[in-house]
This record gives structure tokens, C-alpha cells and sequence, in this order.
């Protein structure tokens, strides 16, 4: 339904309310995983969901507001599940816990396209155009969200949760730096098929799961060698 059907109404309760927001994120998940970060502009949103841009700016301040929400909305759906897996690790050795953990954060996240998509725009795109309430609401939720996790990865490494953090975010911000060297655009990808190219080409989920058990390991070594 949209503002131009003559039965569209106007949400007035909280619950009316809450189900137009998921419908404007809805919108803003097709747009991107029909063509990106790019497709997906405030009047593509607007017109997705069936609203007009002053009614979308009813629920949200901008684009950039939208696309933070669908972060976390996204983050939610992939941290939670991701925590107890790896809470159900029974690694052998620290070393086996590092193996084992890069493992299951590499598979689970290279499964959400569109949530590593929105990481790899969150500095440079996302966290523009906003208000600093805003950013502070967003990363303390993201914050909150992942203590499990960061619990869960102290837990089978032995080392404090404030390492885990630390070893976490430095993490995210490899996966942003990765994802679009994992996902070149066309005439870069037919580049890459040129022999002499090719070592340059890399395959997202390696590379993030590489990265990761680089900063496990040396998390765990750096913490063993202050006990």
C-alpha cells in the first residue's frame, strides 16, 4: 500500500509506528542487495516503501539514519546466533580456539553479504549526515550486542574480556577494509584474470579468516606474556 491509495492511513499508535519503520528498512534491504549502498538513496527508500519523502523523514533523519538502523537490525540477526556458536566451541588449546573462532566470525559473516556491505561503508558513508545522538545511540546498541560474543571469545581464548574487544574491532575494521577488494567491480574482475594480476585478486572469506586468526593469535600471545 501507498500514500496514493485511498485507503492508506496515517500510523498513529507505537505499533503502527514500529511496523512503517520496518517497512521503510525493508525497503532499504531490497534496494541493497539489488544494487548496494549506492542504489539505495533516500528517494529510492521513499518510493520502495510505498511513502513520500516528507512522511519517511516523519521516522527517520536522513538516508544515512535509515541505513544505520538496517545495521544494526542486520547486526543483530547475525551476532547473537554467531556468539553461541562460537560459546559452543570445545577447542583443545588457545591456539585450536583461535583456528576454531576465525572459522565460525569468517563463515557466519561472508552468510550476510549485505550486513558486510554496510560495515564496509559504515566510516566513510554511513555515520555521515547524522546527528551525534544518533552515533552515540548506535554504537552503544552495537556495543551492547556484541558483549556476548566478546564474553564468549574471552571464554574459549582465557584471556580478558577487554582483549577480546580490542582483538574484535580491530577485526571489523579489516572485514571493512576487505570487502571490497573480495567483491571488485566488473572491469576490475576481468583485470584480475591477467596472470600477471591474479595475486591480487582475494577471496573475501579467506582473507577475513586469515586476518582473524592473526589478531587471535597475537592477542593470546600478548596476554600470556602479561600473566
Amino acid at each position: 500500500m501507498t500514500e496514493s491509495d485511498p485507503t492508506w492511513q496515517r500510523a498513529r499508535s507505537d505499533e503502527q509506528r514500529a511496523q512503517r519503520r520496518e517497512a521503510i528498512l525493508d525497503a532499504a534491504a531490497q534496494l541493497l542487495d539489488e544494487g548496494g549502498v549506492e542504489n539505495a538513496g533516500l528517494n529510492a527508500i521513499a518510493r520502495q516503501a510505498g511513502l513520500s519523502k516528507p512522511t519517511l523523514y516523519l521516522y527517520f533523519e536522513s538516508r544515512e539514519a535509515v541505513l544505520l538502523e538496517l545495521v544494526l537490525r542486520d547486526y543483530d540477526r547475525w551476532v547473537e546466533p554467531t556468539a553461541k556458536e562460537i560459546g559452543a566451541l570445545s577447542p583443545s588449546d588457545a591456539d585450536a580456539a583461535c583456528l576454531e573462532i576465525a572459522d565460525r566470525l569468517a563463515a557466519t559473516l561472508t552468510a550476510q553479504p549485505r550486513l558486510a556491505q554496510l560495515l564496509h561503508s559504515l566510516a566513510s558513508v554511513l555515520e555521515r549526515n547524522v546527528s551525534t545522538e544518533t552515533i552515540i545511540t548506535f554504537k552503544l546498541t552495537i556495543h551492547e550486542a556484541t558483549a556476548p560474543l566478546l564474553q564468549a571469545m574471552a571464554d574459549k581464548l582465557g584471556i580478558p574480556t577487554e582483549a577480546a574487544m580490542a582483538i574484535y574491532w580491530q577485526w571489523g575494521i579489516a572485514v571493512a577494509g576487505a570487502w571490497p577488494h573480495g567483491h571488485p567491480s566488473h572491469p576490475v574482475a576481468e583485470a584480475l584474470k591477467d596472470p600477471r594480476l591474479a595475486h591480487m585478486g582475494i577471496e573475501f572469506q579467506t582473507m577475513i579468516r586469515d586476518m582473524a586468526i592473526a589478531l587471535l593469535r597475537n592477542g593470546v600471545r600478548e596476554n600470556s606474556a602479561d600473566t
